[in-house]
């Protein structure tokens, strides 16, 4: 697959399982409950390193990495994030409420591609 097709994915990745996957509870409850937060993460993780599975690797040792990485990393974003897109939203501040959440984006983008090309491209 070329790199433009597998940054594409990655980021179609991202869509599924941060979006099509979160269910409305974790999304209303993730901002102040740890269990609703852990369990969007891990579904988060668990659809993204199946995707990766089939699509960029069948190392296990990596999509193990790319598992617990992503884990890691989309836990701790979405522990700070959620809470200020709740914030901001219960003030119905929508500039506030947008700019945090497409700082939560830029963030996730990021960590994915540093994430892809650590694990992936260059493993």
């Amino acid at each position: 697959m070329s790199l433009a097709l597998s940054l594409i994915f990655v980021f179609l990745t991202h869509y599924i399982a941060d979006f099509l996957c979160q269910t409305r509870e974790m999304a209303n409850n993730k901002s102040s409950s740890v269990y609703w937060l852990t369990l969007h993460v891990l579904t988060y993780s668990i659809v993204t390193s199946i995707l990766w599975g089939v699509f960029l690797t069948q190392d296990f040792l990596i999509l193990f990495l790319v598992w617990w990485t992503t884990f890691l990393t989309h836990w701790t974003t979405d522990f700070f994030t959620s809470k200020g897109t709740s914030y901001f939203y219960k003030k119905n501040n929508m500039f506030g409420f947008f700019s945090t959440l497409g700082f939560d984006q830029f963030i996730h983008a990021s960590t994915l591609l540093l994430t892809y090309f650590y694990f992936i491209k260059h493993g």
